[in-house]
């Protein structure tokens, strides 16, 4: 029984490892043509929409302070660091490590998926970027728990990481005509 529960856990550790050289090493850029060549086979016309700047409110509290940022950062270097250690551990136990180290994740993979449409469509700044993620987390945590699902698969996770960006921009473009209705309605 230990052996089979040995390779289980190998198989899962492995397909991890898989995607995060994919992620990392080979399809950095590929993610972001990926993202454009969706969104422009969807509508052309979006993109022009798209890039035009859109208004989004900083938050009042959010004044920039060169001290303030330094100690931002660093907390912030700290948190990631505890975070990563906690996922690693987590990701140690057998079986149910690797599934509650993909989910646990399924935030900043849903925001890795859509922040080229943040920063490079919307023009929004990394504090704005990080507002419009707390404003729409619900949609962050699905889109990343399905995406993570998907990369689960072994063998299979490199395609559907492909997949997962072209479920991030169908997403953007959606969320997109949504805040269109919003705005027509409000005028």
């Amino acid at each position: 029984m230990g052996l089979v529960i040995l390779h289980i856990q190998w198989i899962m550790l492995s397909n991890q490892f898989t995607i995060f050289v994919t992620k990392h090493i080979i399809s950095p850029n590929l993610k972001e043509h990926i993202f454009r060549i969706t969104i422009e086979m969807f509508d052309e016309s979006l993109l022009s929409h798209l890039r035009q700047k859109q208004e989004f409110k900083p938050l009042q509290s959010m004044k920039y302070d060169p001290t303030l940022q330094i100690y931002v950062r660093g907390a912030e270097m700290i948190r990631s660091f505890l975070w990563k250690s906690i996922l690693f551990v987590i990701s140690l136990v057998p079986i149910l490590g690797p599934l509650l180290y993909n989910q646990l994740s399924s935030i900043k993979r849903s925001f890795s998926l859509v922040q080229y449409y943040l920063y490079n469509l919307k023009n929004l700044n990394r504090e704005q970027a990080m507002q419009y993620k707390y404003k729409h987390l619900t949609s962050f945590i699905y889109m990343g728990m399905s995406a993570g699902i998907l990369e689960m698969l072994p063998i299979f996770s490199v395609f559907t990481m492909i997949g997962n960006v072209v479920g991030g921009a169908l997403w953007s473009i959606e969320h997109l005509a949504e805040q269109d209705k919003l705005y027509s309605q409000q005028e």
